[in-house]
């Protein structure tokens, strides 16, 4: 791996600070499109370019993404955590963007990550309206809990007009999102799969396909991780600590609270899994969150079964 060629970018809002590796060519170029270009350039120099990697940092990272995937270079795109945590094993306390960039390219070196796919740009278009949609929810929820708090009447009508038009924005990107998905063949089967199953509606669905597109592709180990509703052992010699979750995609995992607390309901096999666990000394929240991944894993076998028929993909049934 010695002659391979690394390249890591640390991105900022305005700039994008470069390395590349073996040389150890460091630069930087503006976070525009003339920017890509001076990039792409520097990069056509280099023959043999193994990984380009990108932390992802909220949006500011897809335009060179997208540019670079459009020229078939290999990128990819880390969690900010990986490069933090690799940063401190290599015993790198310093930080600046020049060093940031140097960090991404070692590990792009030694871990190769995956290169990152080129997103269907009505997935996209789908994750950013179900964001938006889930927003305008999180304004509302505040908007009311202020006029609990007995404003004066100014404030009140005040809160009254944010209330109305915030609602018809609901309804406005609702319209949208449903459109879209009814739109696009593949969205509309997978919404049509998981609305089988009950206690997920046209919201819930809508969220897990914009932010879980795997379902259905991996395997339940993959896919509750992704969601981040895999428990993790804090284990050490004759210790045994409390499991518990962590990262993950934060808006599936919302998306699938309120359907759970609706299928514990009426689906005998979740009510029988969670009476189980509370029936053990299990606190409710752990119960709810174990009956979450069951719910999830049994949406992953139904759309492996739609989709993926004909492969070998793991199944679980939760009939």
């Amino acid at each position: 791996m010695n002659n391979v060629t690394t390249v890591g970018i640390d991105v900022a809002k305005d700039f994008l600070d470069v390395c590349i590796m073996p040389v150890v060519e460091v630069f930087r170029v503006d976070n525009t499109k003339e920017g890509f270009l001076k990039l792409y350039r520097v990069l056509q120099r280099h023959k043999e370019i193994f990984r380009i990697v990108l932390e992802h940092t909220g949006g500011y990272q897809k335009g060179v993404v997208s540019y670079l995937q459009k020229h078939q270079l290999p990128v990819s795109v880390i969690n900010p955590a990986r490069a933090k945590f690799f940063a401190k094993t290599i015993g790198q306390r310093a930080k600046t963007d020049k060093i940031d960039a140097e960090n991404l390219a070692l590990f792009g070196l030694m871990h190769k990550p995956a290169i990152t796919k080129v997103e269907d740009g009505s997935l996209s278009v789908l994750r950013q309206l179900v964001r938006r949609r889930s927003q305008l929810v999180s304004m509302i929820t505040s908007e009311k809990n202020r006029i609990e708090k007995e404003p004066c009447s100014e404030l009140k009508q005040s809160i009254g007009r944010t209330l109305q038009f915030f609602n018809e924005e609901l309804d406005v990107l609702s319209k949208q999102i449903h459109a879209l998905i009814d739109a696009n063949e593949v969205f509309r089967r997978k919404s049509k799969v998981m609305q089988s199953v009950k206690g997920i509606g046209k919201e819930s669905s809508a969220v897990l396909i914009s932010e879980l597109p795997e379902l259905g592709t991996v395997g339940r180990q993959q896919i509750s991780s992704l969601a981040g509703l895999a428990p993790m052992n804090r284990d050490s010699g004759n210790k045994k600590g409390r499991a518990f979750i962590q990262a993950g995609r934060k808006n599936a995992r919302l998306a699938l609270y309120m359907p759970i607390i609706t299928a514990i309901q009426y689906n005998s096999v979740l009510r029988a899994h969670y009476e189980n666990l509370t029936s053990r000394g299990k606190p409710k929240k752990v119960a709810i969150v174990a009956c979450m991944r069951k719910m999830l894993v049994h949406l992953n076998s139904l759309l492996a079964k739609e989709f993926y028929a004909g492969e070998k993909v793991e199944t679980f049934c939760l009939t």
